[in-house]
């Protein structure tokens, strides 16, 4: 229900899926620990807390995310 959409984006020669989220910090705020400081790391550099680094995915990046965003819209 949080998930607003998704994005791919290059970080440091990098390919990342972004997961947008509608509450960012609702999440943030029912972690704790190292996972909070992570997800305030990631939403400061990327946006939203949640991200999927494309390189450790077993298929191309661009698929990953057209499924995805088809599952979103099944919903």
């Amino acid at each position: 229900d949080n998930i607003a959409s998704y994005s791919l984006v290059r970080y440091a020669r990098q390919k990342w899926i972004r997961v947008e989220l509608e509450h960012p910090d609702a999440m943030i705020r029912a972690t704790k620990g190292i996972v909070r400081r992570r997800l305030r790391a990631n939403l400061k550099r990327f946006g939203t807390p949640f991200v999927l680094p494309a390189n450790l995915l077993p298929e191309d990046a661009e698929e990953v995310l057209k499924a995805l965003q088809g599952y979103g819209q099944s919903l």
